[in-house]
């Protein structure tokens, strides 16, 4: 999702940061690590927030010595605290959230900055998005009621959408940084 304080045209590439909260996650972090750098449009920075982990996950980020990745350790306090708290240390005209156990596709990135640059005035800005359970099976949801009939558009009725079938943004949620001054 991609929050933007005021519709203007975007001309160039937007500069995303990518912010991974993670507790407990050394056995998800690398694969969602890798995922962040290997994207076609590489971010400018991962800011991973341990929330206070008591596993070795704050370990394994610290020995990729990786000059994108950036360490934050904090007390737990929560998801949603961690994000905050990688927003607030972010540089980017986008910020990307990545959770710990999730991954994304190399060409996400790429499209969330076409997307950006290709509907200004929108507010948040999403792809699709697939499902995998344990055993490695993919389920891509079938999101109902859009309101849009090519590729990308505007969605205006995210409740009425998300009503009728699987929720149109997933829980990886992006905005700009400048929506944070709101």
């Amino acid at each position: 999702m991609v929050l933007m304080n005021s519709p203007q045209p975007q001309t160039s590439s937007p500069s995303i940061s990518v912010v991974i909260p993670m507790h407990n996650s050394e056995k998800t972090i690398a694969r969602a690590l890798d995922s962040a750098m290997d994207q076609q449009h590489p971010p400018i920075e991962i800011v991973v927030v341990d929330d206070g982990s008591k596993d070795d996950s704050p370990y394994q980020v610290k020995a990729l010595s990786h000059p994108l990745v950036r360490l934050i350790r904090q007390d737990h306090q929560g998801v949603s605290i961690a994000r905050n708290t990688g927003i607030a240390h972010a540089h980017g005209d986008i910020i990307a959230f990545l959770d710990a156990d999730d991954t994304w596709n190399p060409d996400y990135l790429k499209a969330i900055a076409t997307l950006y640059k290709e509907h200004p005035e929108c507010s948040v800005y999403a792809t699709g998005y697939a499902i995998e359970d344990t055993q490695g099976h993919r389920k891509v949801p079938h999101i109902r009621e859009i309101s849009f009939a090519g590729a990308s558009g505007e969605l205006t009725h995210y409740f009425a959408v998300a009503a009728h079938s699987y929720p149109p943004l997933w829980t990886c949620l992006l905005y700009t940084s400048d929506a944070a001054d709101e």
